[in-house]
């Protein structure tokens, strides 16, 4: 089983500064706060941008979008870490553009950093991940959000 990290930066990936949450962390920083996460499958990480999601708009869909179809032959399953505050607009866009990737696509982010004690973040990660996997070997596809040990249908979130 191969999985791909795609980030895109969020609460997740963000740390306290002067000027508040700020994403800051890249996928690999991520992947190393996260216990059993290496365990969990075999992975590679790409950094698409690092923003707030409430900046998000149409063109950071389709640089997403890229990424996804540059990369579907080679894994069997994608995360997406994506900031909460826009993340089912873009799970359900991309829902509509990829309906034909035959790959279970899985979004995820924190209510709280990475890097703070009750954060969310380590259990969404590792539960996509797990999500990932029991997809994967069902054969099923879409585009989901993994949060607080829930999954969900993207286009049907809000």
């Amino acid at each position: 089983m191969k999985i791909l990290l795609i980030t895109t930066g969020g609460t997740i990936a963000s740390s306290r500064g002067k000027e508040g949450l700020v994403p800051t962390l890249p996928g690999e920083e991520l992947a190393e706060k996260v216990p059993g996460l290496k365990d969990a499958a075999d992975f590679d990480i790409i950094n698409v941008f690092s923003k707030e999601s409430s900046n998000m708009n149409p063109d950071d869909w389709l640089a997403i979008i890229r990424v996804l179809d540059e990369n579907k032959e080679k894994y069997d399953g994608f995360v997406i870490s994506h900031g909460t505050d826009t993340m089912s607009y873009t799970a359900s866009a991309l829902s509509f553009v990829l309906r034909n990737l035959n790959r279970p696509v899985i979004f995820t982010g924190s209510m709280i950093p990475i890097d703070e004690p009750e954060t969310d973040a380590k259990k969404n990660l590792l539960d996509s991940f797990l999500y990932i996997r029991a997809l994967s070997d069902r054969g099923q596809n879409g585009v989901s959000i993994c949060f607080y040990g829930k999954l969900m249908h993207g286009p049907r979130t809000k």
